[in-house]
């Protein structure tokens, strides 16, 4: 609760800054609240069109929270376009392909 006050006090002051944005919807998603933060990340990459974090947090929420597959993979081709070397995205795409095959 009281990074979400942080967060969001520091949102006020700058509005347009895509890693406080993407910080608040890990705390809500945290706690458990993935409707709220879903937009947040959206919020952070029309901010940041490549914010490689928020792309990836949104595609973790669609997935792991929402079991919104489709959506999730259509997050990660996104991903793999700006960051296709970062390991942790080859490793987000492994999982969300081994859930979904899992049919969860």
């Amino acid at each position: 609760p009281r990074a979400q006050e942080l967060y969001e006090r520091l949102l006020k002051l700058d509005p347009k800054n895509p890693d406080v944005t993407t910080n608040l919807g890990i705390v809500h998603r945290s706690q458990g609240r993935f409707e709220q933060a879903l937009p947040l990340f959206r919020d952070a990459r029309a901010i940041d069109g490549a914010h490689w974090q928020a792309m990836f947090n949104e595609a973790v929420v669609l997935a792991f929270d929402l079991h919104d597959f489709a959506a999730a993979e259509s997050v990660i081709a996104e991903l793999r376009a700006i960051a296709s070397s970062n390991p942790d995205v080859g490793r987000l795409e492994g999982e969300v392909r081994r859930l979904r095959g899992a049919g969860v």
